[in-house]
Parts: structure tokens; sequence; C-alpha cells
């Protein structure tokens, strides 16, 4: 059965802050950006950049669209025509 996004969306935060606790990381940021890349590329580079610029992290670990493996394939194709 299909769930409709707007359910979806609680469902995977709640996973994503529950393997990020496993890994004892406390501190998980989304942004509200929907999947599928339906959205301006320039908004969520400067999404991006803010969150960067909070947090000031040492290294960022992120999936590079160009290795199939990393990425979902919508996920590919969306990085490509918009960034």
């Amino acid at each position: 059965a299909s769930v409709p996004p707007e359910e979806l969306i609680p469902i995977r935060q709640a996973e994503a802050k529950a393997s990020a606790a496993a890994l004892g990381v406390s501190d998980v940021r989304f942004l509200p950006f929907c999947d599928g890349g339906f959205y301006d590329a320039r908004e969520l580079v400067g999404a991006i950049a803010k969150v960067v610029g909070d947090f000031k992290p040492d290294v960022i670990f992120c999936p590079d669209p160009q290795v199939k493996s990393e990425c979902h394939q919508i996920g590919r194709a969306s990085c490509r025509e918009r960034v």
C-alpha cells in the first residue's frame, strides 16, 4: 500500500533520528525540501550553506551523484539537471 508523502515525512525523520542516535549523533536537521528534486537548486544550496555556516563541521560526508551505488536514480538525475 502506498503511504501519502505527508504521512511518510515524520516516519522517515523518526527513522533518521533513531539511526543517528545509534551512532551517537544528537543534532539532526531536516531541510524543508521534498524528495525527487522538485525544488529550486539555488534555494537548496542556500539552505545547506546556512546549516553548514551555523554548525561549522570539520568534515562533511555526502553522496556523489556520479556514483551509481551512492544515490537513487531519481536523485542522480535531479542533481545533474539542477546543480
